[in-house]
């Protein structure tokens, strides 16, 4: 910020003023603002740590935040027709919920209907494969022999075999119950949020480490919009790519043709094992349906549009959306994927528009004769 820069500038010349013959004052500039970049990384670094050890409420409590932002609006809608508030949230969350559902339903009802005819059509591949790699002198043959011997040795012995298996059982019923509490957790703040998110962002906003409330409430407007732009962003993007892949898929005559669709769609809000889930899913049924020619077409197409095309639809509509350069979009979503997961992905774009507008709404709140209305006075830079 610019605001911040200044008072560096300004205290390394003040500094240097009172001790001339001690050091420059550029050096000492310098010192002032390594210092600050030192600290800033401190505190990201124990932010870290700190969303590492509470996961578990941490990033179901982010979670809900997010959705709240984005769903408010139908409670405002539903709350217009008289519902209570309570009565919207429990509304909203059961819709999201039913969604959720019926894409996970539709896509492993898609999968294990295809299955027998994905079965045969893995067999046929593996066995023209083996045709192939005979016609230039491999003998197969001897590969699956080998792949055979060395699966034979490797086998573990009963107890051995029966110790694996309790703990793999062990570690999956942990995953499991940690992510139903994540679930539960996260059901019960959204519902909180969804039926009081104009007190929760009204008190982030007049509690906001001090600053004037015209600047708190400024700055959580910032982050509302921010979050909806980004997913209606997504969704625009999301609806588009889906057309896309369901037309192809027609056009190819494979079936299922809607329901990839609509799984592609659903998909796209999670950022890149959305894009593998559906892809793999629109492969496996161009592949129990019409062999394996057409599925790789598909496949080629899928990832086409999914890294291309997609690419190129989002980071447009997301920068009009955010205002951020498309670059800027793109090289934040994938070092939010780098440093936080999916999370990080997700949020990375909105994230850092966010910054960048409480960067300029800190930076007026700084300048010298801003009204306490606005920012801070003059006095207290």
């Amino acid at each position: 910020m610019s605001g911040l820069g200044d008072r560096i500038r300004d205290a390394g010349q003040q500094f240097s003023e009172t001790a001339p013959d001690m050091l420059p004052g550029w050096v000492l500039t310098v010192g002032l603002a390594s210092w600050v970049i030192i600290g800033v990384a401190g505190v990201i670094y124990l932010f870290g740590w700190f969303m590492g050890v509470s996961a578990t409420i941490t990033i179901p409590l982010i979670v809900a935040m997010v959705i709240g932002m984005v769903a408010y609006p139908l409670c405002e809608k539903l709350m217009a027709r008289g519902l209570n508030k309570s009565a919207a949230a429990g509304v909203v969350l059961l819709l999201l919920f039913v969604v959720v559902a019926f894409v996970i339903w539709v896509t492993v009802k898609g999968i294990v209907e295809q299955w027998p005819a994905i079965e045969a059509q893995i067999q046929a591949g593996l066995d023209a494969l083996a045709a192939t790699l005979a016609s230039f002198g491999i003998d197969a043959t001897s590969i699956n022999e080998a792949l055979n011997t060395a699966k034979e040795s490797g086998t573990a012995p009963a107890g051995d075999a029966l110790s694996s298996l309790g703990s793999a059982l062990t570690a999956g019923l942990s995953s499991a119950f940690g992510f139903l509490f994540a679930v539960f957790i996260g059901t019960t703040l959204l519902f909180y949020v969804l039926s009081d998110f104009p007190t929760i962002s009204n008190y982030l906003g007049r509690h906001m480490g001090g600053l004037p409330v015209a600047v708190g409430e400024g700055i959580v407007e910032d982050a509302v919009g921010a979050m909806r732009g980004y997913f209606r962003g997504t969704t625009i993007t999301g609806g588009v790519v889906a057309l896309v892949i369901g037309v192809s898929m027609l056009l190819l005559g494979v079936p299922l043709a809607a329901t990839v669709a609509l799984v592609t769609f659903m998909t796209c809000y999670i950022p890149y094992f959305g894009a593998i889930i559906s892809g793999a899913f629109a492969f496996l049924v161009a592949l129990g349906t019409n062999g394996l020619t057409t599925a790789i077409i598909l496949l080629v197409i899928v990832l086409v549009v999914q890294n291309v095309l997609q690419t190129v639809i989002n980071a447009r509509v997301m920068g009009d959306s955010l205002d951020l350069h498309p670059l800027v979009i793109l090289v934040v979503t994938m070092l939010g994927g780098i440093f936080a997961g999916i999370l990080g992905a997700a949020l990375g774009a909105p994230l850092t528009a966010l910054f960048l507008k409480a960067g300029k709404r800190l930076s007026a709140a700084f300048e010298p004769g801003a009204s306490t209305s606005e920012g801070y006075a003059a006095e207290e830079l």
